[in-house]
């Protein structure tokens, strides 16, 4: 095979990867929709308050500055995603699930950690073609960019830099 079709072949493999994992993050994202509506209710018609402010100038403002505040902490930063694709038949199979174990206690409630065995949950290969090149790490960072990108990849000390440099 050619350089040319297997340069094309990684970059459309590349396109298939980034098109899932944009699937997965609007899948995962999917019940946090925004709750903007700002409904008018008897309580927030004009009335004078006794220093001269309109009631409800004031209640639409105090309203939005809480939705903005809920927006900007909201979309300031996500939990860092650790999705890590294995294999029953990956090379040391077994120091690697207990390599995780001990990634997962250590940054426990700071990184959220996807494992697919590609093995038991063989869809995933449509939408994330990493047979053949496992175990692989997509990282995801607080602002929910991927932040990096590994093939055959279970150095630890690899590992723990991309969760690092994700949480910062």
């Amino acid at each position: 095979m050619s350089k040319k079709k297997i340069l094309v072949l990684f970059l459309a493999a590349l396109i298939v990867v980034f098109a899932g994992i944009g699937i997965y993050n609007l899948a995962a994202n999917k019940n946090e929709s925004p709750t903007d509506d700002i409904s008018m209710t008897e309580s927030n018609k004009s009335e004078k308050t006794e220093d001269g402010e309109l009631s409800a100038e004031k209640d639409i403002t105090e309203q939005n500055e809480k939705t903005e505040e809920q927006q900007i902490n909201k979309n300031d930063a996500y939990m860092p995603t650790f999705m890590y694709f294995v294999s029953n038949s990956d090379a040391d199979f077994k120091n690697t699930q207990k390599m995780i174990d001990e990634l997962k206690k250590e940054y426990d409630g700071r990184v959220k950690f996807d494992i697919i065995n590609i093995d038991e949950q063989p869809e995933m290969k449509k939408s994330f073609p990493v047979e053949g090149q496992t175990p692989a790490l997509i990282m995801l960072n607080i602002n929910n960019d991927i932040s990096a990108f590994e093939f055959v990849c279970n150095d630890k000390q690899k590992l723990v830099k991309s969760i690092e440099d994700a949480l910062n």
